[in-house]
């Protein structure tokens, strides 16, 4: 590959990571000419970088022109947590029952909730199995972009509590039993962050 698409692969890939790890408080403006010093880069691949993350919803078009971090506003968040839901049933109703499900149980067992950075890549991998097993490839695809603008509000679910034994649980059940006892687990999980969405928004804003 030439030099210019891995620059300009390498800049997006690390800019998307600090934006969804919470570098930047929402609201914040991101300076393209600022990334550029840091990475040690050009604009032009910085720039491409934000429109793509723009388009992926993760980064905002200012008015006046350039790019900031969207505000997380209650409502919006409920309704994403909502269409995180609603893909993951659709994805468990199109389940390949011939489809290898990776085994996730022992990383699960050894998770622990003083870890968030863990605790949410492994639902993101979760997740992400879920997605590979519906014979809808959308899904997947769906599941993945929507957890990556769910990746900071998830950071910030810690006060929700036994968060590793709640992802041991959601496993089991997709590992085993009716696609009822699934999508009952799907229900359980997202209804726990839906009653605290106020104050996992309050938390994302704490500096």
């Amino acid at each position: 590959m030439a030099p210019e698409p891995v620059t300009a692969e390498l800049t997006y890939q690390r800019l998307k990571r600090e934006v969804m790890h919470g570098r930047f408080r929402p609201g914040t403006p991101v300076i393209s000419q600022s990334i550029a010093q840091e990475f040690g880069t050009s604009i032009s691949p910085v720039r491409d970088a934000m429109q793509r993350l723009a388009a992926e919803r993760l980064l905002h078009h200012q008015a006046g022109g350039g790019f900031e971090v969207p505000h997380f506003e209650a409502s919006a968040l409920a309704n994403l947590y909502a269409w995180h839901q609603d893909v993951v049933r659709l994805a468990l109703r199109h389940r390949d029952s011939g489809a290898d499900a990776e085994d996730l149980l022992p990383r699960l067992l050894a998770l622990r909730d003083d870890d968030p950075e863990a605790i949410v890549q492994a639902t993101s991998d979760l997740f992400a199995v879920v997605g590979r097993s519906s014979r809808n490839g959308e899904h997947g695809a769906a599941i993945e972009a929507i957890g990556s603008r769910l990746h900071l509000a998830r950071l910030h679910e810690g006060q929700l509590g036994d968060r590793s034994a709640e992802l041991v649980t959601v496993w089991s059940a997709l590992s085993s039993g009716p696609a009822s006892t699934a999508i009952a687990a799907i229900r359980a999980y997202h209804r726990r962050r839906l009653r605290r969405v106020p104050s996992i928004v309050r938390a994302i804003y704490v500096p």
